[in-house]
């Protein structure tokens, strides 16, 4: 894949970036390399090379970094704005000299000498990468339970079934998504767990679950997200620790059938899918390592006991 072909992908991908007209400004291309805090440091490089011819040929890329300029953008909330209305990621903002900062994957995802900083517009550019190589990781598939806790100050009974423009959008969630200790995959223990739990931030939410193809995280379009998580922590239920995520429900009809499944007495559920790489203790036991988020689906069925949603809102 050529640089242009990438980059126009991206365009096609965040249309309101507006700028097919200005492929030329991907003459202004450089080469970035990590430093010990995950940040990139651009520098020049030829991008007529046989590195870059190969880097972009025969392996796509991915959006890891969304870099602003001050100068163009005059305000951090400048910035936001631009991010949300492009379709971008946004969780955090890491503010540097002269620019806003905006992660869109972890670092760690991807191939260390495989960064390159694109300029597609004046005080707009990306940082691009490799993914690692994951035919080594395996995936799981995990399965929870949603309860909603508020859902009306009056009694429940069939005739007290809310509209749903009674609801609140976006739907403030929470989900208990992981546990430490055993699954059905393996053992999760607690140091992987607590090294996950910022990978879990700006994961997208989809309204369901392939478990025809184990192999891999279920795929979906932009217009399957129906939700994103935002903030994640270490909670704990039971005596154990969990990831827990705050969220929010975008999708008014996915937010009004969860709320029904509940009034059913059939709520839905969450999926947590992530890879991860296979290892070994002492006794022969399978631990997982390097847990990295996929997706979170909503599903019918579960698997692994006590992981919940919690709808936050009040119906």
């Amino acid at each position: 894949m050529g640089i242009q072909e990438d980059i126009r992908q991206i365009v096609d991908k965040h249309g309101s970036l507006n700028i097919l007209s200005k492929l030329q400004a991907l003459e202004q291309v450089s080469a970035s390399s990590m430093d010990s805090s995950g940040a990139t440091v651009s520098g020049p490089y030829d991008k007529d090379s046989n590195e870059v011819g190969k880097l972009n040929e025969k392996q796509s890329t991915v959006v890891q970094t969304v870099i602003l300029s001050k100068d163009r953008f005059k305000s951090k909330d400048a910035a936001i704005t631009w991010i949300k209305n492009s379709k971008f990621k946004f969780h955090k903002v890491d503010e540097a000299t002269g620019t806003y900062r905006f992660r869109q994957k972890e670092p760690s995802l991807f191939k260390q000498d495989s960064y390159r900083t694109k300029k597609l517009d004046e005080g707009i550019s990306i940082v691009v990468a490799i993914p690692k190589d994951i035919s080594k990781h395996e995936t799981s598939k995990f399965v929870a339970m949603a309860n909603i806790i508020k859902t009306s100050k009056f009694q429940m009974l069939p005739t007290d079934i809310k509209s749903d423009l009674d609801l609140t959008i976006p739907m403030n969630v929470e989900i208990w998504i992981l546990s430490e200790g055993e699954n059905r995959d393996g053992m999760v223990p607690v140091s992987e767990l607590v090294d996950s739990v910022p990978r879990w931030e700006g994961e997208d939410i989809i309204p369901f679950h392939d478990m025809s193809d184990m192999s891999d995280i279920t795929e979906y379009s932009i217009a399957d997200e129906c939700g994103s998580t935002d903030t994640a922590r270490i909670g704990e239920k039971d005596g154990k620790k969990w990831v827990v995520t705050k969220a929010r429900i975008t999708n008014r009809n996915i937010a009004y059938q969860m709320y029904l499944k509940q009034q059913k007495g059939e709520p839905i559920e969450v999926s947590a899918e992530y890879r991860w790489i296979r290892d070994y203790d002492g006794n022969g036991n399978v631990i997982q390592r390097n847990i990295r988020p996929g997706a979170i689906s909503l599903v019918k069925r579960g698997h692994i006991k006590g992981n919940e949603i919690k709808i936050l809102n009040e119906v």
